[in-house]
Order: C-alpha cells, then sequence, then structure tokens
C-alpha cells in the first residue's frame, strides 16, 4: 500500500512503536520515505512525529501508525494513570494470574482508545481532507475457554484472535 500511495504522489511515514525485526513488517516500514521506530515507547509517543507531518507542509501525506497495542506483556503498553482496572501488576502468563492478566489488558483497550481518539483529533485539527482506518492485526486469548489458549500465536486460530476491532473515521472535507 505504501508504493501504491508513493506512485500517486504520497509522502509516506511510517512510525512504529515496535522495534525492526528483519522481518516483513520491517521490509514493508522501510520503503516509506521516511521510518521512524520508537522502540519501546508508548504509542502515544507517535503523536509528536504524526504532528510534525502534518504540520510540515500541505503535499498529500498517507502516515502509517504500527502500534503496539495489546500485546503482551499488557502492563507494559499503557502509563500508569490509565490503570483504572487493578490488580494489573506485571505478572507471568499463567490460569492463577488471568485476573491480572485481563486487567492489564483492558487497560491497554482503554489507552489504545485514547490514543485514536487523540489521532482523530489531530487530523480534525489539521482541517484537511483526511481519513483514519485502524484494524487490529489479531485479537488475543487470555484463557477464555477450556482449552487454555493465551496469546495469539495458537496452532489453530481461534475466535478471539480472529475477530478484531477495526474504525474508520473521515473528515468533513473528506465526505464531501
Amino acid at each position: 500500500i505504501l508504493q501504491l500511495y508513493k506512485e500517486a504522489g504520497f509522502r509516506t511515514l511510517v512510525v512504529s512503536c515496535q522495534a525492526p525485526n528483519r522481518g516483513l513488517v520491517q521490509m514493508i516500514c522501510d520503503e516509506a520515505d521516511q521510518t521512524i521506530y520508537m522502540n519501546g515507547l508508548h504509542d502515544g509517543a507517535m503523536l509528536e512525529p504524526l504532528r510534525a507531518a502534518i504540520a510540515k507542509d500541505s503535499s498529500d501525506l498517507f502516515v502509517i501508525l504500527h502500534s503496539y497495542g495489546s500485546h503482551f506483556n499488557y502492563r507494559e503498553r499503557y502509563p500508569d494513570d490509565f490503570s483504572r482496572y487493578t490488580p494489573d501488576d506485571d505478572v507471568s502468563i499463567s490460569k492463577k494470574n488471568r485476573e491480572r492478566m485481563v486487567n492489564a489488558y483492558d487497560n491497554s483497550i482503554i489507552y489504545t482508545d485514547w490514543f485514536l481518539s487523540e489521532v482523530i483529533n489531530t487530523l480534525r485539527d489539521a482541517n484537511a481532507c483526511s481519513a483514519m482506518f485502524y484494524c487490529a492485526d489479531h485479537g488475543e486469548d487470555l484463557f477464555d475457554t477450556a482449552e487454555g489458549r493465551f496469546l495469539h500465536s495458537s496452532p489453530t486460530t481461534t475466535y478471539h484472535q480472529l475477530h478484531v476491532a477495526s474504525l474508520a473515521w473521515f473528515s468533513p472535507k473528506y465526505k464531501s
């Protein structure tokens, strides 16, 4: 998709909170005109490079924000002030820690909601013809079923891994 936007004359930017891993994702990210890796930071750290790219000039811009979202260890995915469900401390993966894992996972979802609202506010404030599409690349199992699956790398995918959230937002200029 980056190549398509580049061929159409767009500046392209990828900002990733995940570390380069010499895999397919990095190969795609590195096709952008500019790629910024923000290893280990919360997703909200990507807002500043997004705002800077928008402010840079008024040419067409295509941005991919590669978030960390709700990957384990969930407690590392959000700042302390998003710790709404407790206890949510850092724990190992086991059924006995399920409540803490679920609390931390739910807090990471709250943080993702905040992050997406900030992206939308940034685009709205730019008053440009813009759109945002968000889609999680996978869901997570949290010992939800009798099989006792956890995370997202089961040998066979589950309902919780396949049914993911998505959200689209369009500016008034885009809609018209």
